[in-house]
């Protein structure tokens, strides 16, 4: 990440989403595809966005992973594919220039609520994020999540290449993603994952993502990215639009083609450095409906619950009795059974969730499954330092 750190602010150019057209093709062509059979193309877009200022280029692989590939009759390596398609990429833009692999969302849904298991799904974005860094990627984007699982797994995924990964969400309306995500449970989550940086993309309401950015500030420990919605806007537009999202905290910031790329480029050399945020000194739990603001100090768990088939009675049960008195939810959690159940009833918890657990397959397999940023209660039989490798993997709070 060091590099790209030197290199902010940093401008990204690169179709948005699975946009053929950008590359001479028609509507509903697969872009990896369509990318790979017309190679001067791709070449003439990437050159041209180089031309245009951007300080890194996004590779034509948006829905080059596994199942997305599967549905436009591909049964080939996607891995290979994401490698060939890289590594003309990094060709064209040559060594000067960042070369960010593009990545979408499966589309798939996690057990218990779907039919994939977790760990698929996370293999399936490592799989393609291989592919990426071997043909020569400097970072991975990301792009569109809506979700906290498909975030979560292409963190997970990715980061296993060990380059950098930025994350975006798709800003829908009302501060929340199309799957009534909030952007700062998706940012707290992500970034404790591992995410190098974290954003906002697609959206057309600017000053509503301006106030997001603005108000993540205080909570982010990365940069911040942001890639509004081009289609209404004339370059111009665009680059006054960018530097009011630059100035609301985004010091990366992404562009779809040559001329708005040109256009950002021109109104980000008329920028000044962005001061200093001012972090918020608070330990910040999430889950996907909402993020949790807690002090170290005053963190009261609740009487502990056990995983079962009876756990949602023993939530609302637990909810009625404390009559508000606790501020998380503390779970026992003894085998990686309980952690698939404890998967299955989360989203039933109005409090963010406090794992207790002596097995340390019990309570990876429970970080590795919740869909958020866990507290994990140090009280435990299990090796201190063990327990703490562990929640560290997943970024979850040790308290």
């Amino acid at each position: 990440m060091d590099d790209v750190h030197l290199r902010l602010p940093l401008l990204f150019a690169g179709p948005a989403g699975n946009h053929p057209q950008a590359y001479g093709g028609k509507p509903g062509d697969c872009l990896p595809l369509f990318a790979k059979a017309h190679p001067e193309e791709a070449t003439a877009l990437q050159r041209a966005y180089v031309t245009a200022g951007a300080g890194a280029v996004l590779t034509p692989t948006w829905g080059a992973n596994r199942t997305t590939l599967e549905k436009y009759g591909y049964t080939g390596d996607a891995a290979a594919l994401n490698r060939i398609l890289t590594a003309a990429a990094r060709r064209t833009v040559g060594p000067d220039v960042l070369l960010g692999g593009a990545v979408s969302m499966t589309g798939q849904r996690p057990a218990p609520f779907g039919e994939t298991p977790f760990k698929q799904i996370v293999s399936d974005y490592a799989a393609q994020a291989a592919g990426l860094k071997d043909g020569g990627a400097d970072f991975i984007l990301c792009e569109g999540m809506t979700n906290m699982w498909e975030a979560r797994a292409a963190v997970l995924g990715c980061r296993t290449t060990g380059l950098p990964v930025f994350v975006t969400m798709s800003l829908h309306e009302d501060d929340e993603s199309p799957e009534d995500l909030p952007f700062l449970s998706f940012l707290v989550t992500v970034q404790s994952l591992g995410a190098a940086a974290v954003g906002l993309q697609g959206f057309a309401d600017y000053e509503e993502a301006a106030g997001l950015l603005n108000q993540a500030r205080r909570y982010a420990a990365v940069p911040l990215l942001a890639r509004p919605a081009a289609d209404a806007l004339e370059p111009a537009a665009f680059g006054e639009v960018c530097q009011g999202l630059y100035h609301a905290g985004a010091e990366i910031l992404g562009a779809d083609t040559p001329a708005h790329m040109a256009a950002l480029s021109r109104a980000m050399g008329k920028t000044s450095p962005l001061p200093p945020a001012s972090p918020e000194d608070v330990l910040v739990a999430a889950d996907d409906r909402d993020a949790y603001f807690l002090n170290e100090d005053d963190i009261i768990p609740s009487q502990p619950i056990p995983c079962g088939y009876d756990m949602g009675e023993d939530l609302i049960e637990m909810e009625r009795q404390e009559g508000g008195m606790a501020n998380a939810l503390l779970v026992r959690v003894n085998s990686v059974a309980d952690a698939l159940l404890l998967a299955e009833y989360a989203y039933m918890s109005a409090l963010p969730v406090m794992l207790q657990a002596d097995d340390p397959d019990a309570l990876w397999e429970a970080l590795f499954l919740y869909q958020g940023r866990a507290l994990v209660d140090s009280e435990s039989e299990m090796d201190p330092a063990a327990l703490r490798r562990i929640a560290a993997a997943f970024g979850a709070i040790v308290y």
